[in-house]
């Protein structure tokens, strides 16, 4: 078919409403449905030129290219582990690039203290006077901050990215020796941090990227770069952060831990503000958790009161603490005490459920009871292994029991005097007991969390520190936004569909197309994060316990499933989902040196193992053969190819750019006006989405460059220059994807060839016509630029085109972003060559005005305006294109989602009765709702409601449902209509609208009560690693509260004792000093005794 002859169709295609008009006077509702499916599918064929068995015109068109290109697709089995490992291989290289900052941190801490630990800091050249060194501000000092501090779009606040600066808790008295020796110290990494962010901080074109790195000694001194003043308060004053108390230092130095926390509510601790204090205490405690540690909070007096959790270890997930808080929150003083009843709980709760073995029951009383010693050693066994931390409070208090239960775990007695606002400190500090017992702990990430300074998603990376590895002197951590593991891994492509996710140890989804992207969700200081643990999300058949278990091997491994998949039927919301059959194909392994799994999902074949898949896509193009205008594109590949970012090359002015005739729609003829934006009338254009590209992040937020700009179109255009794919915008091409994309580019440029003439056309009801590939890659003409974040694999018109691959799928209308015209969408599938799975989407937007011509033209003769007779147009989640007034409601923001249920509730309750549409209740992960949908049951169609009439109640008329055949549209034919009421009774309106479902004027919540469900990970087969248990040395530290610098000079054995052997304690005064001094170092004994 020549260029001539496709004007012609397309000409045909725009002035067919009008002779319409002419020829069906008379018709029957059968007829006129027909006519309509007629007029709906040439904008398909002889519009969007779709080719192929679906159109009968006889005419070439798009699937009909993409069947010229056969001996360009892959079909072989292929070994898909080698994309796999390179994937891994990627993500591994970020999360050990970012562990790096960790252990260079350390170690430099470490040197700095074997050259400086004994030595009189003032007397040293090289270290600054700690009162001229930079702060970041609290209650008793002013800040001193760096010259250079400005606001950053990276960091999302003020900061200085030259320097480091040092914060200290408002309660840790900066006139403290140890204090001051940490603070200059720590100084010391200021070099090496700045070495860290040359080597790691700036992406190709010198850029920032995120990098935060910081240490907390175990004295509060908390250094961190980059460089920026301590937030504050609405009043101004500094607030007090304080490291030793977050999740990300407490999971670092102690690891995983089953605490129970026992409270004392009974009638005394209303005295001296006692039960405020305590509550504080526990809630801090509760804090300094991190996910892999469980937990459970039994409050008493003369009888136990327990959480929703009852007789249950939880993990210390976001919610689950949460819900903890709330409980000790409602709490009141009253009644007795009574020590046995707490215990006995607390010993229940273990043997159903210890998860690890470093297991603490943390005592809090202010009152006496009966001996529970006897009951301790009873229960306590080898399996438990508890250690006990008691704590008194108050002047009424004896200490008797409880100092004897902690000593006989080998735990730490502490009393607190009334009015001591130090409790929750004191409290919170148990860990240090673990810490100071285990050199072994390893590095640790972080449940994810929102930083509300960037509004991205992170997990915070850390690592304890050593001084001969012996002594805890502190936690060094980084933060690492989950946009840096998108970039890493992208847009997996394996065969014909694949898609990947990213757990963590506690089976918590960092990662997952169902939770939201961090590259492309934005969150602000009222939204919450919410885990989503992987069970949620993958089929019934998937074992978490798998992967789990291979955190810790970075060995590509890999598993397959048979199951039933939901897919996106659209925009999930309002459309749901459907089941699709299929075998899936994990591919797994840990990455980094953290407990996280990258796990790759792959449709494939029930007669493939793994790591074998058909290969899908274009494995080449037909570069020797130029497409042209002389006949519609078979088997040959584009002259010319144009980016998308049509302002940036037409500023570019290089001599191709010219060539593309870039103008502003207001400059061309007036019938393009309302395009309202920057196009080319002579070429279409492509476009990836970001995670097609090495760099995701650079792709959504920067631009690229003239230089950029000119080695992609040498790279993308044949025969006219070389250029890198490194020399490309936003870090060019994924390695893994980069063969398969060009040929795409290289041939689907030229689909532009089958859609230029319908546009052009006088009488065109297009607004733009539109390709996505299953890669992600989108062809549209005519040329415009693309929104950064779009991804036509995400979009409801090409997942609702994906889950009815048969059809040709229709929209409701909606706004244009760009131009705000009202348009609609048709979208239908286009195979790969030789196959029945999806090369991608073809699509159109027209002019919704267009579509009510078009029905007006054909259906007004059977479905009378204001008369008996009345026409709804539907599809098949009962969503209305066309009813009776709609013309006047287009400026209604919700016009895209007009209900069927809304204008005619009974009629939409038969539907529903009679199994017609069916109704579905989605838990959405995206925007976690819980949502109602509804689709169409073919089944029910045919057997049931086709060529049947059926009444309705509260109206005298009678239904009629007919397929717009080939299409996912129904027109809902009534006759005798009449309602029997002005308005419908409340009970006549049962169904919800699609959507979220609302209470009151907020949607529901899809997260579960953890009182109902608690957040509760799948945990792995493997045993959990099990500290050193704390020498008599460690012990006598915590038992004393010793104090030392960063370096814990205090703590170091001198060579010789010397003078210092005779003893300088009382055995009766101190016989724990004693012990010290006689098995330990007698240098810590002559501290203890003089302080």
């Amino acid at each position: 078919m020549t260029t001539s002859s496709m004007r012609v169709r397309a000409h045909a295609l725009c002035v067919c409403a009008v002779i319409l008009l002419q020829c069906i006077a008379s018709q029957t509702i059968d007829e006129a449905v027909e006519n309509l499916s007629d007029r709906l599918q040439s904008l398909f064929c002889d519009g969007l030129s779709i080719g192929g068995a679906r159109c009968e015109n006889g005419t070439s068109g798009i699937q009909d290219f993409v069947d010229s290109l056969s001996s360009s697709f892959a079909s072989d089995i292929d070994d898909a582990s080698v994309i796999a490992e390179q994937v891994i291989s990627d993500l591994d290289s970020v999360l050990n690039t970012r562990a790096s900052f960790l252990t260079s941190m350390a170690e430099v801490l470490k040197s700095s203290c074997e050259t400086y630990g004994d030595a009189d800091l003032s007397t040293v050249e090289s270290i600054a006077d700690v009162e001229a060194l930079q702060f970041a501000g609290n209650a008793e000092r002013d800040a001193i901050l760096p010259s250079d501090v400005a606001y950053s779009t990276v960091y999302g606040q003020e900061v200085s990215t030259s320097s480091s600066v040092y914060r200290l808790p408002n309660d840790v008295d900066f006139s403290d020796a140890n204090v001051q020796r940490d603070i200059q110290i720590s100084a010391l990494m200021e070099s090496t941090i700045l070495g860290l962010r040359d080597d790691n901080c700036y992406d190709a074109d010198g850029n920032d990227l995120y990098c935060t790195m910081y240490f907390g000694s175990i004295n509060g001194v908390f250094r961190i770069f980059p460089a920026s003043e301590n937030a504050q308060t609405d009043a101004g004053a500094y607030r007090s952060y304080d490291p030793r108390f977050r999740p990300w230092y407490v999971s670092a130095a102690s690891g995983q831990k089953d605490v129970i926390i026992l409270m004392d509510t009974s009638g005394s601790m209303r005295e001296e503000k006692r039960m405020e204090l305590a509550k504080e205490a526990v809630k801090s405690v509760l804090r300094t958790l991190g996910e892999s540690s469980y937990v459970s909070v039994i409050a008493f007096n003369s009888v136990v009161q327990l959480s929703c959790f009852e007789y249950e270890l939880v993990p210390a997930t976001q919610r689950n603490v949460a819900e903890l808080i709330s409980f000790v929150d409602g709490l009141f003083a009253n009644g007795g005490t009574n020590f046995e009843a707490p215990f006995t709980a607390a010993f229940d709760i273990l043997d159903n459920g210890a998860r690890s073995c470093q297991t603490s029951i943390l005592f809090l009383t202010d009152g006496e009871a009966d001996d529970v010693s006897d009951l301790i050693t009873a229960r306590n066994n080898a399996d438990i292994n508890a250690v006990i931390f008691s704590y008194t409070l108050g002047s009424g208090a004896i200490p008797t029991v409880p100092e004897k239960v902690a000593e006989l775990t080998d735990g730490i007695y502490t009393h607190i005097e009334d009015g001591d606002s130090s409790l929750a400190t004191v409290m919170s500090s148990y860990y240090i007991y673990y810490a100071f017992g285990d050199a072994s702990q390893s590095m640790v990430v972080s449940a994810p969390y929102l930083d509300f300074s960037t509004g991205l998603l992170m997990v915070t990376m850390a690592m304890p520190v050593y001084i001969d590895d012996a002594y805890f002197i502190g936690v060094v951590g980084t933060d690492i936004p989950l946009t840096f593991l998108s970039d890493a891994i992208g847009d997996v492509v394996i065969g014909r569909k694949s898609y990947s996710f990213v757990v963590n140890d506690q089976t918590e989804a960092i990662l997952h197309p169902l939770i939201p992207n961090p590259l492309t969700a934005f969150f602000s200081t009222d939204d919450t994060y919410n885990a989503v643990f992987i069970e949620n999300l993958e089929p019934a058949e998937f074992d978490s316990s798998v992967f789990l278990n291979a955190n810790r091997v970075n060995t590509l491994r890999t598993s397959k499933i048979s199951t039933t998949v939901k897919q996106p039927a659209g925009d999930v919301t309002y459309a749901g989902y459907i089941d699709e059959e299929a075998d899936l194909l994990y591919f797994y392994a840990g990455v980094g040196p953290v407990d996280l799994s990258l796990v790759i999902v792959v449709f494939t074949e029930s007669t493939l193992t793994g790591p074998n898949v058909r290969g899908f896509g274009l494995d080449s193009a037909p570069t020797s053969t130029f497409c042209d205008d002389a006949s519609p594109p078979l088997n040959c590949a584009s002259a010319y190819t144009l980016f998308n970012d049509l302002d940036l090359i037409a500023a570019c002015r290089y001599d191709w750019s010219t060539q593309a005739e870039i103008v502003h729609s207001s400059e061309l003829d007036a019938k393009y006006a309302f395009i309202n934006h920057t196009i080319s009338l002579a070429y279409g254009s492509w476009y990836l989405q970001p995670e097609g590209w090495q760099s995701a992040t650079s792709a959504i937020a920067d631009e690229a460059s003239c230089q950029q700009l000119n080695a992609l179109y040498q790279y993308t255009n044949i025969g006219v220059g070389s250029a890198g794919n490194d020399e490309l915008p936003f870090g060019g091409f994924r390695s893994e994807t980069r063969n398969k994309l060009l040929n795409s580019i290289l041939t689907m440029s030229e689909l532009y060839r089958f859609w230029k003439p319908a546009f052009l056309d006088s009488a065109s009801p297009f607004y733009q016509l539109y390709f996505g590939s299953y890669q992600g890659l989108s062809i549209t003409y005519p040329a415009k630029k693309y929104n950064p974040t779009f991804n036509a694999l995400k979009r409801p018109w090409y997942q609702r085109a994906i889950s009815n691959p048969e059809l040709f799928v229709l929209t409701t209308p909606y706004a244009d972003a760009t131009s705000g015209v009202l348009v609609a969408s048709g979208a239908t599938v286009i195979t790969a060559a030789e196959s029945e799975f999806a090369f991608g989407v073809a699509a159109f937007d027209y002019t919704f005005e267009s579509f009510l011509q078009y029905w007006s033209a054909v259906m007004d003769s059977v479905c009378s305006s204001g008369g008996s007779t009345v026409c709804y147009l539907i599809d098949s989640s009962a969503f209305l294109l066309y009813y009776q007034g709609i013309a006047n409601d287009q400026s209604d923001e919700d016009i895209s989602r007009k209900f069927l249920g809304d204008l005619e509730p009974t009629l939409m309750e038969s539907l529903v009765d009679r199994g017609f549409f069916q109704q579905e209740t989605n838990v959405n992960y995206l925007s976690f709702t819980q949502d109602v949908s509804y689709l169409t049951s073919e089944h029910v169609y045919e057997t049931v409601i086709k060529d049947t009439s059926q009444s309705f109640t509260y109206n005298s008329g009678a239904y009629e449902v007919h397929r717009v055949t080939g299409t996912n549209l129904f027109v809902v034919y009534i006759t005798n209509y009449g309602k029997s009421f002005t308005s419908y009774p409340d009970d006549a309106f049962v169904l919800v609208a699609p959507g979220c479902l609302v209470a009151g004027d907020a949607c529901i919540s899809a997260i579960v009560s953890v009182c109902e469900t608690p957040d509760s990970p799948t945990v792995g087969d493997e045993e959990t690693s099990c500290g050193t248990t704390l020498d008599t040395f460690g012990l006598c530290v915590l038992k004393k509260d010793a104090r030392s610098d960063l370096c814990a000079s205090n703590f170091k054995q001198p060579e010789t004792v010397g003078l210092f052997a005779s003893p300088t304690c009382s055995l009766d005064g101190d016989a724990a000093c004693f012990y010290c001094v006689f098995y330990a170092f007698v240098v810590l004994c002559v501290s203890f005794c003089f302080v």
